[in-house]
């Protein structure tokens, strides 16, 4: 090496402190002599930062023994001198994976292995990379530690006063689940064909359940299914089957070339008997084999090496100077507009080439079904089209030396710009080359965003023509680029659907609030609970739920003596609370007049979907795709509860019933 790169190299690493950027950089170079193996069936070496894993196989415990001692150890020590690195004796640890049946047969104590002056004895389980290996591979060890760490997670959670429930429930997603759902593509794989066994039921269950009361501050007895759908949280089946499916579909966007897709394909495609099977292969039955036709993406979308063109690509937040630079671009360069569109089932796009104040030609495509092509890819290969388009029109005329292409999808134009490892990246690509090319020959395209509907004749030729391709009536048009499934519509296919996904049974336990909201379990209620405070969400679940601090549900827990109101006129249920109590009957004018001719729907003042219909049969809150909870109406409500003072913790009863099951 020559000696000014040698003075460069002590320089970065004299000045590298821990946690920077070049470590890891730095730890690929410094690790190349000791990692550098070939993996396949009969050993393999792994290396991240400063971890170092190597593991044999053989057909006994003896010969790895013999093929560690001799080779693996002699080398690492040898890499160790001459680099001065130490192997720590209290972090070196050995582990055979062999059946427990085999290992009883074993006729001698198992040997230690002998790393320099230090003896290390095998060891019933190990951690690699944050993964606890037992050495029957159950992982129970790694799911009771997960789950040990979760239980101290969720509970410091409980002790936070002052946040709304939707900062609760993603400190829950970004502080709890991260931990407690880590490599679950190895753990969970063999569980995603069968019902969730009794002992994940037992550890993750609980917290489950214990973080959906934080969230909403309901009462301890609220069943495990109806808490989680109030939250707003998914129950670990399905979010550990969507985790999976995500980890299953970024496998098949890798290059065929890469060694992660080769190693796990390969060993998905292994036919074994049920016990032989490692965890893609109980992937690959469970979501119906390998995927086909997946879009591959690069590592990176432009070499590093060619010359950089995002300088083509506008994107401002001003609307009214987008619009202006538009306008007033008119009849100075040559123009094209692209918009895309998604309806009944369908995807299209449109290109509008718009010269002297009109539009002078355009393409239109229907290119797929709604569930195979996204909105997102419509409007990247509306793009690469344009540009394609812009290229050939400025070879052909000595008019224009300059051409601009509008979209109003400014995530479209983001992932072209941002050059990442984003679906779409083939489109991405094509359009950076063509703009290159362009700049080659003596032309300037630019890509710039425009605000949509706001007064710019172009984008709304390209928005009308757009959806124009999505009527019924409209076929399918094939075209080459579009040729693939798409990552983004993939991920959005549910994992239920793709193989024997067993997913848990529909919940049928909390009565109340089924009739209460027929849209759950689903996403609304994040909009009913985010922006509440804690003593409204508190207010808001017992009326949903219906496991509240009136004396109707009091009653049948023994805490009060008779379910009937203090007015003396019925039971005190949330019906009898809300819409009939003479005592409160002056409280009610706001949800009355909120409420208007819908007041006594107790879905519609609770936010919930009804399950009431029209004389014509139609659904009253019409198709669910497309209801929304009025938000109005629910405020009011809260607001009445809280006037009232009936559900606001008494000390009474906030020791007997649960008091919100958060504290």
């Amino acid at each position: 090496m020559p000696s000014r790169h040698t003075r460069y190299l002590v320089t970065c690493c004299s000045e590298t402190t821990q946690g920077s950027p070049l470590s890891p950089i730095l730890y690929i170079f410094f690790n190349a002599g000791l990692v550098e193996e070939i993996i396949d069936d009969k050993q393999g070496a792994i290396g991240f930062v400063d971890d170092y894993t190597r593991w044999v196989v053989s057909d006994t415990i003896d010969q790895n023994m013999d093929i560690l001692q001799s080779e693996v150890i002699p080398r690492a020590l040898n890499w160790a001198a001459g680099s001065g690195a130490t192997f720590e004796d209290n972090k070196t640890t050995l582990i055979h994976f062999i059946r427990e049946a085999q290992l009883k047969k074993m006729p001698h104590p198992l040997q230690a292995l002998r790393v320099g002056a230090a003896c290390v004895p095998p060891s019933r389980s190990t951690k690699v990379l944050g993964v606890t290996l037992d050495s029957q591979l159950t992982f129970k060890e790694h799911l009771a530690q997960a789950t040990h760490k979760a239980w101290h997670r969720v509970r410091m959670l409980s002790r936070l006063r002052g946040l709304r429930p939707g900062t609760v429930r993603q400190l829950y997603q970004s502080f709890v689940l991260s931990g407690l759902d880590y490599a679950a593509s190895a753990w969970y794989a063999r569980y995603l064909s069968r019902s969730t066994p009794m002992f994940m039921r037992r550890l993750v269950m609980p917290i489950e359940r214990y973080a959906a009361k934080v969230i909403t501050n309901c009462f301890r007895t609220v069943s495990h299914e109806a808490a989680c759908a109030e939250a707003g949280i998914s129950h670990s089946a399905s979010r550990l089957a969507t985790r999976i499916w995500k980890f299953w579909i970024d496998i098949h966007t890798l290059p065929r070339h890469h060694l992660i897709r080769k190693c796990l394909l390969q060993d998905a495609d292994t036919p074994s008997i049920l016990a032989h099977r490692g965890p893609t292969t109980h992937i690959a039955i469970a979501f119906g084999g390998c995927l086909t036709g997946v879009e591959v993406i690069e590592a990176f979308t432009i070499a590093p090496w060619e010359s950089n063109t995002r300088s083509a690509i506008h994107i401002t937040d001003d609307r009214e100077a987008s619009t202006k630079q538009c306008t007033n671009a008119q009849g100075k360069e040559l123009q094209l507009f692209t918009d895309a569109s998604r309806r009944n089932g369908l995807t299209g796009y449109s290109v509008v080439v718009w010269m002297e104040g009109q539009a002078k030609s355009w393409r239109q495509r229907t290119i797929g079904k709604a569930d195979q092509v996204t909105v997102h890819a419509a409007e990247l290969a509306a793009i690469m089209e344009a540009v394609d388009g812009a290229a050939f029109a400025l070879t052909r005329t000595s008019t224009w030396r300059s051409a601009t292409v509008y979209s109003d999808s400014k995530s479209a134009l983001q992932v072209i710009a941002n050059l990442g490892q984003r679906s779409g990246q083939r489109m991405v690509r094509r359009v950076h080359e063509v703009i290159r090319d362009s700049r080659r020959k003596g032309h300037r395209i630019r890509i710039a965003w425009v605000p949509g509907h706001h007064n710019i004749a172009g984008n709304e030729k390209a928005h009308q023509l757009a959806v124009e391709t999505t009527t019924p009536e409209r076929a399918v048009t094939l075209v080459p680029w579009l040729n693939v499934v798409f990552k983004t519509a993939a991920l959005r296919r549910p994992p239920e659907t793709q193989g024997k996904i067993q997913m848990e049974r529909p919940w049928k336990t909390g009565k109340h609030l089924h009739q209460v909201d027929a849209a759950l379990p689903g996403t609304h209620v994040r909009g009913l609970y985010d922006k509440l405070t804690r003593r409204e969400a508190q207010v808001l679940a017992q009326l949903r739920t219906g496991h509240s601090r009136l004396r109707g549900f009091l009653a049948k827990l023994g805490i009060e003596d008779s379910p009937a109101c203090d007015c003396g006129e019925r039971v005190e249920t949330v019906r009898h609370f809300l819409l009939h109590c003479p005592r409160y009957q002056s409280l009610r004018s706001e949800m009355m007049e909120e409420a208007q001719d819908r007041y006594g729907d107790m879905s519609y003042m609770l936010g919930g979907r009804s399950q009431n219909r029209r004389p014509d049969g139609s659904w009253i809150d019409g198709p669910k795709a497309s209801w929304r909870p009025n938000v109005k109406i629910v405020q009011a409500v809260i607001r009445y509860a809280i006037a009232t003072g009936r559900l606001i913790s008494s000390p009474r009863n906030t020791d007997a019933a649960g008091g919100g099951g958060s504290r």
